[in-house]
C-alpha cells in the first residue's frame, strides 16, 4: 500500500483548485491552487453573491477528514465546567452564607466569594465561544452567561442544533447539577427542621 502524503494516497486525485474552508479558521476560506495551499484568503459571508466559487462539502485539502466531520465537534473543557457550575455556585453560595453568619468578617469577603462563580462562568463561556468559532461559523453569543450558565447552554444548544442533531449533552449535565443542589438544599433544610424541633421536645 502506498504512503499516505498531506493526507492524500499518491494514487488519488488531489483536490481541485478553489476556495475551501480554512482548515485552523471558522470565518475564513483560502485558496488551494491544486497543489499546497497559498497566502491568498477571503471572508466568509452569508451573502452568497459575495463568496468567492468554494467547495464546502469538500474533504479539507491536504487531509482525509471531510468538512461535515469537523462541523460535528462541540465539546469543550469550557462547556463541561459550565455545565457543573450550578454545583460550583451553590458551594461558594454556601460558604459565603456560613462565613457570614458564623464569622465577623468583611462584607467583602462573602461578597467575593458569591462573585468568584459567576465571574468564572463569564470567563468560561468567553473561551467556549472562541474555541467553537474555530469550527463553526454560527455560534452563541458569551453574553448570555451574563445572565448565568444555563442562559448560555440553551442559546448554545439551540445555535448547535440547527446544524445537527449534536451538542444537547452539557445543557443535560446542567439541568442534572440545578436538580442535584436544589436537592441538596431541601435535604439540608428538613435536617436544620428536625434538628430545631428534636432542640424543642428536649426543653419539655
Amino acid at each position: 500500500m502506498g504512503e499516505c502524503v498531506n493526507g492524500q494516497r499518491p494514487d488519488s486525485a488531489p483536490p481541485v483548485a478553489g476556495w475551501y474552508p480554512h482548515p485552523s479558521s471558522g470565518t475564513q476560506l483560502r485558496w488551494w491552487d491544486g497543489q499546497g495551499w497559498t497566502d491568498q484568503h477571503a471572508p466568509l459571508s452569508e451573502d452568497p453573491e459575495q463568496l468567492p466559487v468554494q467547495h464546502p462539502a469538500h474533504p479539507y485539502p491536504g487531509s482525509e477528514i471531510p468538512a461535515a466531520t469537523e462541523q460535528r465537534r462541540w465539546g469543550t473543557i469550557w462547556v463541561w465546567f459550565l455545565a457543573l457550575s450550578p454545583m460550583l455556585s451553590f458551594a461558594t453560595g454556601f460558604g459565603a452564607l456560613n462565613r457570614f453568619v458564623t464569622t465577623d468578617a468583611p462584607a467583602w469577603h462573602w461578597a467575593a466569594l458569591l462573585l468568584l462563580p459567576y465571574a468564572a462562568i463569564v470567563g468560561a463561556a468567553v473561551m467556549d465561544e472562541h474555541r467553537l468559532h474555530t469550527w463553526h461559523r454560527e455560534t452563541a453569543p458569551w453574553a448570555w452567561a451574563c445572565l448565568g450558565a444555563l442562559p448560555y447552554l440553551i442559546a448554545r444548544t439551540v445555535v448547535l442544533r440547527r446544524r445537527g442533531k449534536f451538542g444537547s449533552a452539557p445543557l443535560w449535565v446542567a439541568l442534572g447539577s440545578v436538580g442535584a443542589a436544589l436537592l441538596v438544599v431541601v435535604v439540608m433544610v428538613a435536617f436544620f427542621f428536625l434538628v430545631i424541633n428534636e432542640l424543642n421536645n428536649a426543653t419539655y
